[in-house]
């Protein structure tokens, strides 16, 4: 009976090896048949990456010299006539430069220098704070002037103001079509002062404006 015994756990022994065994074979194949899904491999020989890039346009401009000085002026002399002042050539015609003094009545050129300081052509405007009767003269038999105008330009457009025009009121005006980027033009001014003009101090300001030359710049 002992003997039976023995035998009987000997050979339940070797089944439960035997099982055992089985048991470790299928569970390493299954193992080996396992998907892992959404994990980069380890052993990946590229990878892509994105770049972003976002360019803008914006519209600049610039003023080199914020005056025009004109001076302190008297008519030399009544009976000729009013008396003009050109800042582009700095010439004065029937003009009394008091104390010598440079200016643009005075054999000295001065000019409002405008940069395209932007990345798009642009279109500049002018407008005056006062017409050419509110700066010089309102109650003057002669009316008076008070006129600019594009020089030296590198404006493209066809409706640059090259020829002297009057600020007859204070409107915007079209003074530049079309300046590229780092481009830049000059604004000259011209004065009629009539004879019969009351001394006082004369001051206006002028205000230079861009906006975009095309529609890529309004786009973006």
């Amino acid at each position: 009976m002992d003997e039976v015994s023995n035998k009987t756990l000997a050979i339940l022994l070797v089944a439960a090896i035997v099982i055992s065994l089985g048991g470790v074979i299928l569970s390493l194949n299954k193992l080996g048949n396992t998907t892992l899904i959404g994990l980069a491999s380890a052993n990946a020989t590229t990878a892509d990456g994105s770049v972003n890039l976002n360019i803008s346009a914006y519209l600049s401009i610039s003023l080199d010299d914020s005056t025009i000085e004109f001076g302190q002026i008297a008519i030399e002399n009544s009976l000729v006539g009013p008396a003009t002042c050109d800042s582009y050539t700095g010439v004065g015609t029937n003009i009394l430069a008091l104390n010598d003094q440079a200016s643009a009545c005075n054999n000295t050129k001065d000019v409002f220098q405008i940069t395209n300081d932007g990345n798009f052509d642009a279109n500049i405007t002018v407008a005056s704070s006062k017409s050419n009767t509110n700066f010089l003269c309102t109650t003057c038999d002669q009316n008076p002037s008070f006129e600019y105008k594009v020089v030296d330009d590198a404006c493209e457009g066809t409706s640059d103001q090259d020829t002297y025009k009057n600020f007859t009121n204070t409107d915007r005006n079209e003074l530049c079509a079309d300046l590229d980027p780092a481009d830049a033009f000059n604004v000259s001014l011209k004065i009629l002062i009539p004879i019969d003009v009351q001394p006082t101090q004369k001051t206006a300001t002028l205000n230079f404006t861009a906006s975009c030359a095309n529609a890529n710049c309004e786009n973006n």
